[in-house]
């Protein structure tokens, strides 16, 4: 339900990290299950315009539809 919030939107661990109370590498271990079995998909970042603002991180896309 948390990673439904921000389908679409950059993904910050830290900021789900602090909703739930757990660790940073718990919330990734449930994201990297999460994106094994698809039901979620993180996009990585284009780099191909150097002259303009770089973005690093992933965006997350939900998958499921309920």
């Amino acid at each position: 339900m948390m990673l439904a919030h921000y389908h679409g939107q950059l993904l910050n661990v830290s900021e789900l990290r602090r909703s739930f109370g757990a660790a940073d590498t718990t919330i990734r271990g449930y994201r990297d299950i999460l994106e094994a079995t698809f039901m979620v998909r993180l996009l990585q970042p284009w780099h191909e315009n150097i002259g303009k603002r770089q973005v690093k991180a992933p965006n997350i896309r939900s998958d499921a539809r309920a």
